[in-house]
């Protein structure tokens, strides 16, 4: 087995060799491998999800909504699922892969600083199902991020297969990640974006070609797969009618930074006081699937899988101030059960709960400024897209990612000026009173900084000998 393992390598590399003398191009082929094979997890992952939802909650019989399905279910169902894979999530996750544990990111990104882009095999499977059984059981976690490391790991199992260099690790390791976003948003910018502004954290050309390539080929998978995921955003109407609703957006970029904050807060304080619980991690999980079962019963639109229906509410039904009051709760109750979620053992994301929670508190906002301003604005809506991005744009401090997500899911020109001004001032007041990112929080808290000097702050972690090899002529 091993003799015809090496021998497929050496295929492979005498592929690459004929090919062209151009290495840029052999990596622009290795990306699109990537990129496939992220896809097609993405995929996968995405439908595991579902199948999981329709087994405990009967998601069938032409119920069309999360909400409508959970009011068919019984009570007692409603407790007992999400316990149970809750105990059993925090076990498996636990015993398995570590890394698999939480939303994801920072563990791509401490790969990538310390560990020289190395993910060990073993974390796309146990994501996989740690994750869809998470999402689907109810938890308040999403599945952008998840997609991203199961990209991520992809890319740095194919990268290990070939003995890449350090170099050569990361780029693969952005490619998968990129590809997984890209999969999910269906959107190849944003997939490309999100890798060079949160993982690689480089712009050089050598980064970006395959990067942007792998994302465009998981595009056209997902996109062949799913088709056009983007039809709710373009109901809505996202056109400036007054100068002044520059100032109204600026006043909501100002919202979204303090609520950022207060959300990045209570996740890293949640999480905290459950680390001092001296609970086995499966009775932990346990204890976060009962809190999981009130809100299903009570709240069904927290829940994991009915996050872009919570989404939809505060883009597209939000002239109706009771859907406007409702949307603004749950924006609110959310920054409160996705910590519970994470501290308490679930696996996922916090992408969509960010989503989520600026698409609450901006449909809100919009309502209002409406209601008191009404000579100024016409689509509330708009102000919950823009919410969306705002509040992303500041726990992550990737503007630039929030910016094209939202561009590329509204096809519409007219969001950008808006989300520069309100994802603009929501960035500032978060990095003004927090010093790092909802992802590098979590890294600082592990003794690892990547923050601006990042450069220094990852080479005190990195000893000498650890990053001493020698390179093949051909990946030089």
């Amino acid at each position: 087995m091993e003799k015809i393992d090496l021998n497929i390598k050496a295929s492979v590399r005498k592929f690459y060799l004929q090919t062209s003398t151009r290495k840029q191009f052999r990596y622009l082929i290795l990306g699109g491998i990537v990129g496939v094979l992220s896809s097609i997890s993405a995929i996968g992952f995405r439908e595991c999800i579902g199948l999981v939802t329709d087994l405990l909650f009967d998601f069938k019989n032409g119920v069309t909504s999360f909400e409508d399905a959970i009011k068919k279910v019984p009570v007692w169902q409603l407790m007992l699922f999400p316990t149970i894979i809750g105990s059993f999530v925090a076990w498996f996750t636990k015993t398995f892969a570590a890394e698999a544990q939480g939303h994801g990111v920072p563990e791509i990104m401490e790969a990538i600083s310390i560990r020289r882009g190395v993910i060990k095999a073993r974390v796309v499977f146990v994501k996989i199902i740690a994750s869809a059984a998470s999402i689907g059981s109810g938890f308040s976690v999403g599945r952008e991020g998840p997609s991203a490391i199961i990209g991520a790991t992809i890319g740095s199992v194919f990268g290990q297969w070939l003995r890449f260099p350090v170099g050569r690790m990361k780029m693969l390791v952005g490619a998968g990640s990129a590809a997984g976003i890209a999969a999910v948003f269906n959107a190849p910018l944003a997939g490309t974006v999100f890798a060079l502004e949160l993982i690689v954290r480089n712009f050089s050309v050598n980064d970006i070609t395959p990067i942007i390539f792998s994302a465009m080929v998981a595009t056209v998978v997902s996109h062949y797969w799913f088709g056009d995921v983007h039809d709710l955003f373009t109901q809505v109407e996202l056109t400036i009618h007054h100068p002044m609703e520059f100032a109204l957006y600026a006043g909501l970029g100002l919202v979204a930074g303090l609520l950022g904050i207060i959300f990045t807060k209570t996740l890293y304080a949640v999480e905290d006081y459950a680390h001092k619980l001296k609970f086995p991690s499966y009775v932990k999980g346990a204890i976060g699937g009962l809190v999981i079962g009130l809100t299903l019963i009570y709240m069904p639109l927290l829940a994991g899988p009915a996050n872009w229906e919570a989404i939809g509410k505060a883009m597209t039904e939000v002239h109706n101030g009771e859907v406007a009051n409702l949307v603004l709760v749950l924006a609110l109750l959310k920054v409160i059960i996705t910590p519970i979620s994470l501290a308490t053992g679930a696996s996922g994301g916090i992408f969509a709960p960010s989503l989520m929670i600026g698409g609450g508190l901006g449909g809100a906002y919009g309502y209002y400024a409406h209601k008191f301003f009404p000579q100024y604005t016409d689509s509330p809506g708009a102000y919950g897209v823009i919410g969306m991005g705002a509040l992303v744009a500041a726990v992550t401090q990737a503007p630039l990612t929030a910016i094209t997500i939202i561009f590329e899911m509204t096809h519409n020109m007219s969001v950008i000026l808006p989300m520069i001004i309100s994802s603009g001032i929501a960035l500032g007041i978060f990095v003004h009173f927090m010093p790092g990112s909802i992802y590098t929080l979590k890294l600082q808290r592990r003794g690892i900084n990547i923050e601006f000097g990042r450069e220094r702050g990852v080479l005190e972690n990195v000893l000498v000998k650890t990053v001493m090899e020698t390179v093949d002529e051909f990946f030089i």
